[in-house]
Order: C-alpha cells, then structure tokens, then sequence
C-alpha cells in the first residue's frame, strides 16, 4: 500500500550516496545560500544540503513523511503544502531536488519566471532529452534563460519505489546575456504566457523595436503565421509551431 501511494504521488526515493553527493556538489554551495528542495522525501538530500547552507527549504506534499523529517538540522524549514501553491512566496537563491516527474514542464516554467540563479534537478529521462535537444521548444525557451548542462544519467534502480524509466541528473545556470535581437523577442513572447502570441509578438515589436502599436501588427501581419500559431498562448505551440515561430522571428529581429 505505501508503494502505490508514493507511486501515486509521483515519489520515488533516492537511495545512492554517490549521486545525492553529485548532485549537491553541482551546486557549489556557499553559506549565504537559501536552498529549495522539492519534495524532499526522507531527506537523504536535504540533510546534505543543510550542512553547507545558510536554510534549506523544504516543501513537501505527503505528511506521513514528517516522521523522516522532523529530525533533520534546525536549519531546515518543512513546509507541508503544494509547490506550485507556495512557489512566488518563497525566498530561496538556488534548488536541488529529485522532482516528481508529472510536474517537470510546469516547474521549469515556474523557474524561468523566477530569479532562481542554479537549479539542479532529477528529472525522468525523456523530459531530460527534450531540454537538452538543440531546436526542441523547451531547450529553446530554458536555453535563452540558463546553460543547460547534463551531469549524469541516473539508473532507475538508484530510487525505491522503481520507477518505470531511467532518470537524468541536470543543471540549470542562468544567463544574464539577452544581447541578440531574437533572444529578447523570445524573452519577451515567453514572459508574457497569459497573452495570445499574436499579442506577445506585438508586444516584442513595440518594446524591443520602439514600433508604434499600428507598426507592430502591420509586422506580425508580414511574418505570415498561421493562425493556430497567433491564437495559442506561446506554451501552448507544439514543437513545430514555436520553431517556425522561432525562425520567422529570427529574420526581423
């Protein structure tokens, strides 16, 4: 029963020393910093974080676990609760976590939105790949935010409960570089996902080139998008749409 109901969680525990010490070292912990771990489990990672960090915050969702995590260093702060409730009211500088797999596109979202400087994450295979293939929407969007780089891939028998598919091991460093011209019109097109991307293109022309609002559509009209392109908010467009979108706005910016 406690398997299905971690399974049902999107849980799976790590249980090698040597990766959880990998992972924490990619950090490069210094004592000034604020750590988040999601998901922290029995705490096999955050417990090596606090011993470098100023805080470790720890989120987690399944409150059996206190009776793992109740005696970890007062310099861990448990908080019980939904990250994605939580995540803005936070104040943390870098993550380290063995995430549920279910939540890796909406939380790499929710940390390009944020001032996080490092992440590094478990992740399952198949999200990993998708990150770090060149052209692929989501390498696209996180690689104009952070370097993206693969520390490890991780066999699926370094966690209990197994999971069904191997993990990978990865870090994100942000960038602070927006210098060419596409890279902040795709900035500004992600940073506005509650828009239309006929609307967060606009709002690129207007901002980036100083184009009047008139302008702008006369040069979102020129780039010749579809309309299954314009009317989707931009985390909405398949692979295939955000790369033609991508090269299309390659050439006028």
């Amino acid at each position: 029963m406690a398997s299905t109901k971690l399974c049902d969680l999107g849980q799976h525990f790590l249980t090698n020393s040597d990766i959880v010490e990998k992972a924490v070292g990619a950090a490069n912990i210094i004592s000034s910093d604020i750590i988040l771990e999601i998901g922290p489990g029995k705490g096999i990672i955050t417990e090596k974080i606090a011993k470098k960090a100023k805080k470790v915050i720890a989120v987690e969702i399944d409150k059996s676990l206190n009776q793992y995590l109740k005696s970890l260093p007062v310099n861990v702060e448990i908080i019980y609760g939904n990250i994605f409730d939580l995540f803005d009211s936070l104040e943390f500088n870098k993550i380290i976590s063995n995430i549920p797999y279910n939540i890796s596109e909406q939380l790499i979202n929710r940390i390009i939105m944020s001032k996080v400087e490092l992440a590094v994450l478990f992740t399952g295979e198949r999200f990993a790949n998708i990150l770090l293939n060149k052209g692929s929407k989501w390498n696209i969007i996180t690689g104009l935010f952070f370097d993206i780089e693969l520390l490890s891939k991780v066999p699926r028998q370094y966690f209990y409960p197994v999971p069904r598919t191997d993990s990978a091991l990865i870090c994100l460093k942000r960038k602070n570089d927006f210098a060419s011209g596409i890279n902040k019109a795709i900035k500004e097109i992600i940073l506005n996902p509650s828009k239309k991307t006929k609307n967060a293109i606009i709002s690129a022309f207007i901002n980036i080139q100083n184009k009047t609002k008139k302008q702008a559509k006369n040069a979102l009209k020129e780039l010749n998008l579809s309309e299954s392109i314009l009317n989707k908010s931009p985390y909405e467009l398949s692979n295939i749409q955000f790369r033609k979108m991508y090269e299309l706005l390659s050439k006028v910016f």
